[in-house]
């Protein structure tokens, strides 16, 4: 196996894991509001926030630019896009732009990135 064979599988397999992953992810997160709604016949919104606010990721730049104000925008609507579609499509556009970037030749070509 050469080293470019082995990068270009690995971004095969990435992409293909972050689908698989995407998928389950959204499957639970629907789920899970489905089971809250059965519950409490209240429809939980979950955006796409929530999963920066778990990792206690700050965005307060985003919701208070001192510039840029345009891209605010941007950002903040993405941010309110249910969570159930944003994390699935930017782990998909995640994993596209690493098999991009492995395909495009830039990726290491050193013999320690495999073994023999």
């Amino acid at each position: 196996m050469t080293i470019r064979d082995f990068w270009d599988r690995s971004g095969e397999v990435l992409v293909g894991a972050s689908y698989l992953v995407g998928f389950m992810c959204a499957i639970s997160i629907v789920g899970w509001q489905i089971f809250h709604w059965l519950n409490t016949s209240e429809w939980q919104p979950i955006p796409f926030l929530a999963a920066f606010t778990y990792f206690e990721i700050d965005l307060s730049s985003v919701y208070a630019p001192s510039s840029w104000f345009g891209l605010a925008k941007v950002l903040q609507w993405i941010l309110d896009l249910p969570l159930a579609i944003a994390l699935p499509v930017s782990l998909a556009l995640s994993a596209h732009a690493w098999f991009a970037f492995v395909s495009s030749g830039t990726a290491p070509n050193s013999q320690s990135a495999i073994s023999k």
